[in-house]
């Protein structure tokens, strides 16, 4: 199963119109997204999102590590080159988290074009 593309740049600035509600639908998106390809069970986007609203998104810190660890499974899965980003994530996640959202979906959009046989034009940022 493949994800949906969707443009980084406005995944980076959707947080900031609608006072930071769009980040948990991108996170419970991309989570979804994650799990179906690599036909697992978990993790739970749902559970991610309680626990990031009871925690006050502090969760997110993990759940973005996680899912950077996904795909990167999948990068590799792929047959693409396979990079660790998960610590920078963390970080940009703690002080900047659009940054994060908008690198995430940035990798996201190339290994979903690697299946769907789309090109993709170079990154501006």
């Amino acid at each position: 199963m493949v994800g949906e593309r969707r443009e980084p740049i406005l995944q980076a600035l959707l947080p900031f119109l609608t006072c930071g509600i769009w980040m948990h639908v991108w996170f419970f998106q991309v989570t979804t997204e994650l799990k179906n390809h690599l036909g697992r069970p978990e993790p739970s986007p749902g559970l991610d999102l309680f626990l990031a609203l009871v925690t006050c998104g502090i969760y997110y810190w993990w759940a973005i590590y996680r899912n950077t660890q996904l795909l990167r499974e999948a990068t590799h899965r792929a047959g693409l080159a396979v990079e660790d980003r998960s610590l920078l994530y963390v970080l940009l996640m703690i002080f900047f988290y659009p940054v994060t959202l908008y690198l995430f979906q940035e990798e996201l959009n190339k290994l979903w074009a690697r299946y769907t046989g789309s090109t993709l034009p170079a990154s501006t940022i």
